[in-house]
């Protein structure tokens, strides 16, 4: 039980989103699994997922429509003009990452990854072990059934 906003010392929660707390000023990000709480204030938890989820789909680089640091990719269906290969990207709701990038033979090679939330349609990239540094952040600025416009941060 939370007592004034904090949970008692010794205590074990399970973490079932992203857990944003402070201990010693500092924040820290949890990803989801079971933790040791000592006394940690509980600022906020957000969602499993505040994405919505229309992002759950493979996205694909749409280059031509790109607008400055703003990236378009659609459907992987969209019927795009001929290239010499197209990157893209798959979101997955159990928290899997699928990075399609271009491949010498202009195919896709599949890079496997896991993405956590960092805020509002914004989420942290992985690859490698658990004790990687995020990739990249993507903000998702715009999207609908078939488009998605985003911004990347490395």
């Amino acid at each position: 039980d939370v007592i004034n906003g904090k949970y008692p010392t010794g205590k074990r929660v399970i973490v079932t989103g992203v857990l944003i707390a402070d201990k010693n000023k500092t924040s820290k990000y949890n990803t989801a699994g079971t933790i040791d709480i000592t006394e940690i204030k509980i600022i906020e938890i957000l969602a499993d997922s505040n994405l919505p989820q229309e992002t759950f789909k493979r996205w694909t680089s749409s280059y031509e429509e790109d607008a400055g640091d703003i990236k378009v990719y659609r459907l992987d269906s969209y019927n795009f003009p001929p290239a010499r290969g197209r990157g893209g990207f798959e979101i997955k709701e159990d928290g899997i990452f699928v990075e399609y990038r271009i491949a010498p033979t202009d195919g896709n090679e599949l890079v496997f990854g896991r993405w956590e939330v960092r805020g509002k349609n914004k989420i942290a990239i992985y690859f490698g072990d658990e004790s990687s540094p995020y990739e990249y952040i993507i903000d998702i600025i715009s999207y609908d059934n078939d488009i998605l416009r985003v911004k990347f941060t490395f």
